[in-house]
């Protein structure tokens, strides 16, 4: 055979077996809630929530880093990696301290092969 052919078959296997597997042989990660509904809160309350990050695969799901579009919204994700069936608390804290309407996203980045990157929405209103 030659070889452009033997390397062109080799890719065209690995391609297919690469997309076979199953995503759940994998660290693969599961949130309580995709959204944090504030609701109406008062200036200067606590802004803290929490949400539960699940690991639903079969190896150890790593949290990379996560952020959120501004500095008034500040998460804390779990450092240490969450191994399979184990869950792992997320905080996100809104500095409720400016009145009105607002929306934000945290965005997480993680070890899971089908969705790497997850978005949480944010978003409430601040009365005096």
């Amino acid at each position: 055979m030659k070889p452009w052919l033997t390397i062109f078959v080799s890719l065209i296997i690995f391609s297919a077996q690469a997309q076979n597997k199953n995503p759940f042989d994998y660290g693969t990660i599961q949130f309580s809630a995709t959204e944090i509904n504030y609701g109406i809160v008062k200036k200067d309350s606590d802004g803290s929530r929490k949400l539960t990050i699940t690991n639903i695969g079969k190896t150890a799901l790593y949290i990379n880093k996560c952020s959120a579009t501004c500095g008034c919204t500040v998460p804390e994700c779990p450092l240490e990696p969450l191994e399979p069936g184990r869950t792992g608390e997320m905080r996100i804290k809104y500095n409720t301290s400016k009145v009105g309407v607002f929306a934000k996203n945290v965005t997480v980045w993680s070890s899971d092969q089908v969705n790497p990157i997850s978005i949480i929405k944010v978003y409430g209103e601040v009365i005096e």
